[in-house]
């Protein structure tokens, strides 16, 4: 099946226009998305159809109907008809050429006893990201015709990534032949999701800004310790991870979003990362801590995460630095007030390796001992910073890649234990 086909079976007529099928299996929901010009003058008397090569007579009824008429926004739930929905994510991306997208619809140009061929549009060049809508010109002039029926229609760049939708051509009649339209970006319509409860999140990189779920784990369940890019630790770790998969799977319904802002809330006076802020690989990095924390305290996460709390507390970093530069670079508002014998982990910073991902406290431990065991940092400066040991985020993984020959040669009774004693003694100096 070629790219274009699979954009077909992402693609939905709506009305008199089109739509894209969007899908959130963590949530076990499926929206259509499109421009509200597409079904205003019909209300709610419209119908959806998919590809019906593949979907056949799917049925779709129509569950709720969300607008934002002043951004031409329009979601629409319908019911989970298939479970063989594509996932996509959203995109923003500059102004740029050679930007490889695709314009995908179903216009009115091609119907035929009350069928229409799908079509997809190369568009080459983003003129204009900056406004309410989006600016882009296609590949080829393209008549005004050609067009009609795919407003409402999904644009896509090359790795199913979704930019927005279809908004209106550049014509100024009926003869002109085409060569720029504009686009619904896809921030209005993560905006009208958040308003209606759904709390999907955007990270950016690489000039682009990506939708993930937080209300579980399940977006980052395949993330979470994957050494895909390193087969022979993955060889090597194998049995391990299947271990630690177990403990996974029990959290999996826990919400990182809910979690991360327990941990935050728990600091009286700090000034943490606002949850939106954390791009998907804070996320995994998150999760690889509260999964191995849960087995190293015999906790399920889920119920008795308050428990870590007062042994162990997560801070994301707004900056990246090396641990080891820690106690100049890291905002001490970040942390508020804990104890001193708790260790902050810290994420969002640079992977230092296993022997490399624990700093100690800077002052003597008989110093130590004269200090209170409740500690402001956020009032007590940089200087606070030296009673505390600090742990990147990273070491739960790079104690297994670190060390995945010692543990492949492990029992299967004393290789989690060990993956254990790995992590104690780097932490706490426990054997």
């Amino acid at each position: 099946m070629n790219y274009a086909d699979e954009l077909k079976d992402l693609t939905v007529r709506v009305a008199g226009g089109s739509g894209v099928l969007m899908r959130f299996p963590s949530e076990r929901r499926t929206f259509v998305l499109t421009a509200w010009h597409c079904i205003k003058e019909v209300g709610d008397n419209f119908t959806i159809i998919p590809n019906e090569d593949k979907y056949g007579d799917a049925g779709i009824t129509i569950i709720d109907k969300w607008e934002d008429e002043d951004r031409d926004v329009c979601i629409i739930e319908i019911n989970n008809f298939s479970d063989d929905i594509r996932t996509i994510e959203f995109i923003e991306k500059p102004n740029q050429t050679d930007v490889n997208c695709e314009h995908a619809g179903y216009p009115k140009c091609t119907e035929k006893d009350g069928k229409r061929d799908f079509r997809s549009h190369p568009i080459k060049r983003i003129l204009d990201n900056k406004g309410s809508y989006v600016s882009c010109q296609y590949e080829d002039n393209i008549a005004n015709h050609e067009l009609k029926g795919m407003s409402g229609g999904g644009v896509f760049d090359n790795d199913y990534h979704l930019l927005g939708v279809h908004e209106e051509s550049a014509c100024i009649d009926e003869k002109e032949l085409l060569g720029y339209a504009t686009y619904i970006p896809c921030r209005h319509f993560y905006n009208l999701f958040k308003s209606h409860g759904l709390s999907p999140v955007w990270f950016e990189g690489d000039s682009q800004k990506t939708l993930f779920n937080l209300d579980d784990f399940r977006d980052f369940q395949n993330d979470i310790f994957n050494f895909d890019q390193n087969k022979g630790a993955k060889a090597k770790l194998q049995r391990l991870l299947d271990e630690i998969s177990t403990s996974l799977s029990f959290m999996i319904n826990v919400s990182p979003r809910d979690l991360y802002d327990a941990f935050q809330t728990a600091r009286e006076g700090c000034q943490p990362l606002h949850h939106d802020q954390l791009k998907k690989k804070d996320w995994v990095t998150f999760g690889e801590f509260v999964v191995v924390i849960g087995i190293m305290l015999g906790i399920d996460v889920g119920q008795e995460y308050q428990e870590i709390f007062g042994e162990f507390q997560f801070v994301q970093s707004d900056k990246d630095f090396d641990l080891y530069d820690i106690r100049n670079e890291l905002d001490p508002k970040l942390i508020g007030v804990v104890k001193k014998e708790t260790r902050i982990v810290v994420g969002g910073i640079r992977k230092s390796g296993y022997a490399n991902d624990v700093m100690t406290p800077g002052i003597p431990d008989i110093a130590l001992a004269k200090i209170p065991d409740s500690l402001d940092i956020a009032t007590g400066g940089k200087g606070a910073l030296n009673c505390l040991t600090f742990i990147n985020g990273t070491l739960f993984k790079d104690a297994m890649n670190d060390n995945c020959k010692e543990i492949m040669e492990k029992s299967d009774d004393d290789r989690l234990k060990f993956y254990i004693t790995l992590l104690n003694k780097v932490i706490n100096g426990k054997n």
